[in-house]
C-alpha cells in the first residue's frame, strides 16, 4: 500500500474537526438534548446587545445618484458586450478587458451596496433595503439597474474565459473574487433576516441551556434578539451541525450583536474561499480547459456574493462541504488500490453528510456517490461488505450530532414543515390559481401529492438510469440494487405517509388502524415491498445500449438533474439563495446549456427582492397582492430560462450542415 497523500491527511484533519464540534458544545453549553421542555426565564435585567438603532432614510444626494450611476454601468456593461463577445483564441486584449470587467463590477457593488453598509445598519430591527430606503423609487431603480449590470460584466466575463487557462487571467479572477467577497462582506443583510435568526437560536442554546429544535425565540421575550428576528415562533429548519457552530460563534462572539454578526459573516466568507480553493482543483483536475472559466462561473456570481457574503446564508458553507465531497471522491476514483478507495470514498461521504448536517437538500445525492465508489464491482457481495465501511464515518457524524439536540417528535419538525409551506414555487402557483375553487386544505393535499409524486418518479427513474451509467453492474446485481435500494426507499417512505398523516385518505375506519402505532409495522411493510418491486422495475427498465459516458460527468450531470428537479417540484419553498447550490453543480458539471438560464433565473431572484421590497408595498400589502407578486416572481424566474435553455438545446442538437466538396470555404 502506497502512503497516504496529503490530500488524505487533509481530509482527515476536517474530519477530525466535524468530529470534535459537539464535544465543544458540551463543554461549553451543556447538553441540549437534556434541557427542559419549558423554557428557562432569563434573569433580569438584560444587557443590552446594541447601541440604540440608526434612522432610516439615505441621504438626500445618495437617492439622487443612485439610478443615474446604475443606468450609466449598465450603459457601460452594454458597451462592452460587443468587444467581450467577439474574442476569438489567444488575443493580447482579453486581459485588460477581464481586468476592465472586474473593476466595472467592483465600483458597482461599492456604490450601490455599500451605502447599506454593515457598521452603520446591523442594528437596524427587522432591517431591509426597502427600509432603510423609505420605500424610494429611485433607489429601487438605481439597485435593479446595478443588479442587471453586474449579472451582464459576469455573464461577459465568464465567455471571455472560455477555454482560456493562462496564470496571469487566474490571478485577475480570484483577486477580483477577493475583493468582491470583502466588498459584500461590510454590507448588511439587506433583503433577509436569517443571519438574525441564526444568532437568536445560538443564543438558545449557548446563553440559555436550551435546544433550539424545541424552544423558538419568542419563549425567550426578554431576550434582546427578540426584535431582530423574523421566524420568532418556530424551532430550527436546519441540521444539527449548523446549530452547534451556531451556538460556537455566540459563545465566541459574545453578548455583542456587532460582534456576532461579524463572527457569522467570517464563517461565510471563510466558507467561500474555501470553496474556491476546492472548485479550481476539482476543476483543473477533471477538466482543465474549462477549469478558468468554471471558477469564474462561481466565484464572480452576483447571487453567490450578494446571497453568501452579503446576507451570510449558511448555504454557502453547505456548498463548501459539499465540494469537500467532491474533491475526495475525486481521488477515489483515481485510488491504485482498495483500501484508498474505500478511504477517499468514506471520507466523501462523510464531508456529504457534513453538507447535509448543515441544510437537508445533499441528501439526494448519497445514492449517486455511492454508485460512483463502487462503480465496476460486478458482485454482490464486495457490495455488500463494502457499504457499511464506507458509510461508518458518516453515520457516525450523523449519530454524534442528533445526539447533541435529540428530542422526538420535535426534531422531526425540521423535515415535516415544509410541506405546509408555499412560497414562490410553481406548486404556490398552482395553489392559489386554485383557492377560490376549492378548500385550502384539499388544495394543499392536492398540490403537495401531485407534485411530490412527480417529483418521485422524476428521482427513482434518475437512480435506475445511474445504477447504469455510473454503477455499471451486470443485469443479476443490477436487480439486487434495485430491490435492496428500492426496498429502503419504500420502507422509508412508508414510515413517512405514516408520519404525516397519509393514513387519513382511506377515510375515518381505516385511518384509526392505520395512524395507531400499530399502523406503523404495516406501513412499512406495504413500503418495503412497494419500493422493492418498483426499485426492481425501474432499474430494468432504464437500461439502454449507447456509448458509454464520462463517470464524473453522469454524476455532477445526475446530481445537478436531481437538484433541479428538487426545486421546480418538490420544493413549495423557495428563496433565491436556494440557487447557490446548483451554481456550484454547474461550475463542475460545465454543461453550456445551464449557464445562461442558470444566471438569468439568480439575476430574476436578485430582483425579486426589490419586488417583495418596494412594488409590493406600493401595490398595498394584502393576500391578493401577495398572490400577484408570488406568480410574478415565479414567472421571472422560471420562464425565460426555460426558454433559453430550449433554444440552446435546439441549437446543439440540430444536425450541422456540410459543405458540398468543390465549393470555397467563406
Amino acid at each position: 500500500m502506497s502512503r497516504p497523500g496529503w490530500v488524505l491527511w487533509a481530509g482527515l484533519g476536517g474530519a477530525l474537526l466535524l468530529f470534535g464540534i459537539p464535544p465543544l458544545v458540551f463543554l461549553t453549553c451543556g447538553w441540549p438534548a437534556l434541557s427542559p421542555t419549558e423554557a428557562q426565564p432569563i434573569p433580569t435585567p438584560v444587557e443590552p446587545i446594541a447601541d440604540p438603532p440608526p434612522p432610516i432614510g439615505l441621504p438626500a444626494e445618495v437617492r439622487f445618484w443612485l439610478p443615474i450611476s446604475g443606468a450609466f454601468f449598465l450603459g457601460m456593461a452594454l458597451g462592452f458586450c460587443f468587444p467581450a463577445l467577439s474574442r476569438r483564441g489567444k488575443d493580447a486584449s482579453r486581459l485588460p478587458l477581464l481586468l476592465a470587467l472586474g473593476g466595472v463590477s467592483l465600483v458597482l457593488y461599492i456604490l450601490h451596496f455599500l451605502p447599506f453598509s454593515l457598521q452603520r445598519y446591523h442594528n437596524l430591527k427587522q432591517i431591509s433595503i426597502g427600509l432603510i430606503a423609505e420605500r424610494d423609487g429611485g433607489v429601487a431603480l438605481g439597485t435593479a439597474l446595478a443588479t442587471a449590470g453586474l449579472f451582464l460584466l459576469y455573464g461577459l466575463a465568464h465567455r471571455l474565459c472560455h477555454g482560456q487557462n493562462e496564470r496571469r487571467l487566474w490571478i485577475v479572477v480570484l483577486a477580483f473574487a477577493l475583493l468582491f467577497a470583502l466588498a459584500n462582506f461590510f454590507v448588511a443583510p439587506i433583503t433577509s433576516l436569517d443571519l438574525y435568526d441564526y444568532i437568536a437560536r445560538g443564543r438558545i442554546t449557548a446563553f440559555y441551556g436550551g435546544n433550539p429544535y424545541v424552544h423558538a425565540p419568542e419563549k425567550y421575550p426578554g431576550d434582546p434578539m427578540a426584535d431582530y428576528v423574523s421566524w420568532r415562533h418556530v424551532t430550527s429548519a436546519y441540521g444539527p451541525l449548523w446549530e452547534a457552530l451556531s451556538a460556537l460563534l455566540v459563545r465566541l462572539a459574545g453578548n455583542s450583536l456587532w460582534s456576532n454578526m461579524v463572527a457569522q459573516k467570517a464563517l461565510a466568507l471563510a466558507a467561500y474561499l474555501l470553496s474556491l480553493l476546492l472548485l479550481a482543483p476539482i476543476l483543473r483536475r477533471f477538466s482543465p480547459q474549462r477549469a478558468l472559466a468554471g471558477t469564474l462561473f462561481f466565484a464572480w456570481n452576483p447571487l453567490v456574493l450578494m446571497e453568501g457574503l452579503g446576507n451570510g446564508h449558511n448555504d454557502v458553507l453547505m456548498t463548501a462541504f459539499l465540494l469537500g465531497a467532491f474533491w475526495m471522491l475525486g481521488h477515489a476514483r483515481s485510488s491504485a488500490n482498495l483500501t484508498s478507495r474505500l478511504l477517499y470514498g468514506g471520507m466523501a461521504l462523510l464531508f456529504l453528510t457534513a453538507s447535509i448536517l448543515i441544510k437537508f437538500i445533499p441528501l439526494l445525492f448519497v445514492p449517486f456517490f455511492l454508485l460512483y465508489v463502487l462503480s465496476g464491482e460486478q458482485k454482490g457481495e464486495k457490495w455488500l461488505s463494502y457499504s457499511p465501511l464506507i458509510f461508518f464515518p458518516a453515520l457516525l457524524l450523523v449519530v454524534e450530532h442528533y445526539g447533541l439536540f435529540w428530542r422526538w417528535p420535535e426534531i422531526a419538525g425540521t423535515f415535516t414543515r415544509r410541506v405546509d409551506m408555499f412560497r414562490m414555487t410553481v406548486a404556490s402557483v398552482g395553489r392559489e390559481a386554485l383557492l377560490p375553487y376549492l378548500p385550502e386544505g384539499m388544495i394543499n393535499d392536492l398540490v403537495r401529492g401531485v407534485f411530490l409524486g412527480l417529483f418521485v418518479l422524476g428521482y427513482l427513474l434518475l437512480l435506475g438510469r445511474a445504477v447504469w451509467t455510473l454503477g455499471r453492474p451486470g443485469r443479476k446485481l443490477a436487480s439486487r440494487i434495485g430491490l435492496v435500494g428500492g426496498g429502503m426507499a419504500g420502507a422509508l417512505g412508508g414510515f413517512l405517509w405514516w408520519y404525516l398523516g397519509g393514513w387519513k385518505v382511506p377515510g375515518e375506519r381505516w385511518g384509526q388502524v392505520l395512524g395507531s402505532p400499530s399502523g406503523l409495522p404495516l406501513s412499512l411493510l406495504a413500503g418495503l415491498f412497494l419500493g422493492a418491486q418498483a426499485g426492481t422495475g425501474i432499474v430494468l427498465l432504464m437500461r439502454r445500449e449507447e456509448r458509454e459516458e464520462q463517470p464524473w460527468t453522469t454524476l455532477l450531470e445526475k446530481c445537478s438533474s436531481a437538484f433541479f428537479l428538487y426545486l421546480l417540484l418538490a420544493n413549495f419553498w423557495y428563496w433565491p439563495w436556494y440557487l447557490l447550490l446548483s451554481i456550484a453543480l454547474c461550475a463542475l458539471w460545465g454543461d453550456e446549456r445551464i449557464f445562461t438560464p442558470l444566471a438569468l433565473s439568480a439575476c430574476a431572484g436578485e430582483l425579486a427582492h426589490l419586488g417583495w421590497n418596494f412594488v409590493w408595498y406600493w401595490w398595498g400589502i394584502t393576500w391578493e397582492t401577495t398572490y400577484q407578486m408570488d406568480a410574478l416572481v415565479v414567472l421571472g424566474m422560471v420562464v425565460p430560462a426555460l426558454l433559453v435553455y430550449l433554444i440552446l438545446d435546439l441549437g446543439r442538437h440540430r444536425p450541422r450542415r456540410r459543405q458540398p466538396r468543390g465549393l470555397p470555404h467563406r
